[in-house]
């Protein structure tokens, strides 16, 4: 059903397969414009047949004025050293082998060249050659303005490890919400009320410290904007739950361990609220409040017990092997 509404809004559909059994593109054309969709499984042996891949996919983009392009799929390369945990080796890896090349031509072609960037999410999507890894992603080269009043999202599924090695990704752009009557400007006599100015500067500074986006005028203005509003509607009282939105993919212990350091290395302070409300294992080992010296400490000690973790999971592998011995070779699933 999803698909038939998809197509039906576009007079002109047509499939192309670029590379067969590696990359496939859905080029759609209609009186809003024009979308192509890139699917890939690229090669999982030789990151010279992917640059080939790369390449002929860049050969086939059309410009970004003419349409809007999605890239996804199955890269079998990570872009950066913390999106693969070797679970022997007890560390991350996602530069110890042939990816480092895929990556800087990647980043080359597509990120710098042609305006693609990543809806990122954190949790590894593969759990094969004794590693865990995230080398199934999204990209878009629409332009970075579109999430000021969209919501773009892109999320991990859970694990359905008798199907596959693999587990799917969900990626969604939703339009803004109609305009409500909260839309109305303030009305002055709220500003005048006890207590009003202690609790905007209170929410501006709970806003601020949750913010992942850099700091600047413009970012501070639409916060403070924000605090007034919160805290001039419903009585003063603004909603002071979960601020974090959803709560992460569902995932095991060692796959929300190794998606909080990375979000507390790159700074992303909603990803690590995120996991750390949902997960009581880490909030017991993350303070609510950090201050920067106590990050490199915090950091460590996830590692030590992504470590300890990774180790039972070899373990209750072998453990597993040695009750269950594969009875003749069968080709993995993917």
């Amino acid at each position: 059903m999803g698909q038939r509404f998809l197509l039906s809004r576009f007079s002109h559909s047509e499939w192309r397969e670029l590379e067969p059994g590696r990359v496939g593109l859905l080029r759609l054309e209609g009186d809003n414009g024009c979308l192509d969709i890139f699917c890939v499984y690229l090669d999982p042996q030789s990151h010279l047949n992917r640059q080939n891949s790369l390449n002929i996919i860049k050969n086939a983009m059309r410009p970004k004025s003419d349409s809007l392009s999605i890239l996804t799929g199955d890269f079998n390369f990570v872009e950066f050293a913390d999106d693969r945990w070797n679970l022997s080796g007890e560390e991350f890896t996602g530069f110890n082998n042939s990816n480092k090349p895929n990556a800087d031509l990647f980043k080359d072609v597509f990120r710098d060249g042609l305006d693609f960037h990543e809806w990122e999410q954190s949790s590894f999507t593969c759990d094969a050659g004794g590693a865990r890894s995230k080398i199934d992603r999204m990209y878009i080269n629409q332009h970075v303005s579109y999430q000021l009043d969209h919501h773009c999202s892109c999320s991990a599924l859970e694990w359905d490890i008798d199907l596959s090695r693999h587990r799917a990704i969900s990626f969604s752009r939703r339009s803004p919400a109609p305009r409500c009557s909260q839309d109305k400007p303030l009305q002055p006599d709220l500003f005048k009320r006890e207590g009003w100015r202690e609790d905007v500067v209170k929410r501006f500074t709970e806003l601020s410290n949750q913010d992942t986006i850099a700091p600047s005028a413009c970012r501070g203005l639409i916060l403070i904007k924000d605090a007034f509003r919160e805290c001039s509607t419903k009585g003063g009282q603004y909603e002071n739950g979960d601020p974090e939105g959803d709560p992460p993919p569902p995932d095991d212990k060692l796959g929300y361990i190794t998606s909080c350091i990375k979000a507390i290395e790159r700074g992303n302070a909603k990803r690590v609220a995120q996991i750390r409300n949902h997960c009581s294992f880490l909030a017991e080992r993350i303070p609510a409040h950090r201050s920067r010296g106590e990050v490199s400490d915090i950091c460590q000690k996830l590692r030590d017990e992504a470590v300890s973790t990774s180790r039972q999971i070899v373990a209750e592998e072998i453990q597993q092997l040695s009750l269950n011995p594969p009875m003749s070779p069968k080709r993995g699933r993917r």
